[in-house]
């Protein structure tokens, strides 16, 4: 339903008191496509290009190169009126779910504000109705459509701008650290609502996650990010039984393990370095356990393996 091919993202900034401007490459030739009815985990350390990427999906940040492609027509370069159908298939759930409703609003006019833009023609009831199946989908009741943003919890809160998003009846979501804001009997509320909703309507999800047991809880499909580069993606199955990158191996294995009450001992050794001055090569070479001489010196291709793909030298000699 919708292909990402070799999108990059860049930031150009100027130092403090400086007219020197300096390039970050948030994202690097990204290649990622979510299928109809797939929730797809795009995991990885913070600042790597994660929330980035969702954004250039949204239109939010402009790409510098590369193709979105949503039910094979391009949609990167498409602005205003061009855009808005394809805003209306793809809507977002933001991570703060104090910051991203409006606290001068109400909860009726939160949900009705992308009707009204994207149905101007309906009358009031019809609008009203909608909002109330959604609220009804979200397991929140019509009597708070009078009331505002903080008179609810973190949790009620996501679950509403879940019904914003819901209300022009999407194809995909793009959760952008949806439950990382919210306590942990919280999160398995949204979890389990937004698994709920995507049976029931067949919904795609983008779900960005640091947390890397949620996102083998619910994912279909599993990317991992690293310094912009998407290192490694493939099916949940195959990440988690067979990890081919060195990065991806690092990163599902450390943390702690509740059935064995242990710390998994394979940790990541050493800092992320900045974007503003990745390192020559494989970017993840200044940490990797297995580098080689040719790591220091050219990032590797990607390699297929039965619809897995990654990006190592160790793997590809």
């Amino acid at each position: 339903m919708l292909k990402i091919k070799n999108v990059s993202v860049t930031y150009s900034s100027s130092k403090f008191l400086s007219l020197e401007k300096t390039l970050n490459r948030a994202v690097e030739g990204a290649n990622l496509s979510i299928g109809k009815g797939e929730i797809v985990g795009l995991v990885g350390e913070s600042g790597c290009g994660k929330s980035t990427l969702g954004r250039a999906i949204l239109g939010l940040v402009p790409i510098e190169s590369g193709e979105i492609l949503y039910e094979d027509s391009p949609i990167q370069n498409l602005t205003g009126k061009k855009r808005l159908p394809f805003r209306k298939k793809i809507q977002v759930v933001f991570q703060d779910p104090y910051g991203s409703l409006n606290p001068r609003f109400t909860i009726e006019q939160i949900i009705r504000e992308g009707l009204d833009i994207h149905e101007p023609g309906q009358s009031k009831a019809e609008k009203l109705n909608k909002i109330k199946e959604v609220l009804d989908a979200v397991n929140l009741s019509p009597e708070i459509l009078s009331r505002y943003p903080h008179e609810f919890s973190g949790g009620q809160r996501q679950r509403i701008a879940i019904a914003r998003a819901l209300v022009l009846n999407p194809d995909l979501l793009i959760c952008d650290e949806a439950t990382s804001a919210l306590d942990v009997s919280t999160q398995a509320q949204v979890i389990n609502t937004l698994l709920d909703l995507k049976e029931k309507r067949n919904l795609s999800y983008l779900f960005i996650s640091h947390d890397l047991n949620l996102v083998k809880y619910v994912s279909d499909q599993i990317a991992v990010m690293y310094l912009g580069k998407i290192v490694e993606n493939g099916s949940k199955s195959s990440i988690l039984n067979s990890p081919k990158h060195p990065y991806t191996q690092a990163l599902f294995s450390s943390g702690f393990q509740i059935e064995t009450r242990k710390i998994k001992k394979e940790v990541i050794k050493g800092e992320i370095p900045s974007s503003l001055n990745k390192p020559k090569g494989c970017y993840f070479h200044t940490r990797c356990p297995k580098k080689q001489e040719v790591c220091e010196m050219e990032f590797p291709n990607s390699v297929s393996v039965q619809e897995h793909q990654f990006s190592c030298h160790f793997l590809n000699q």
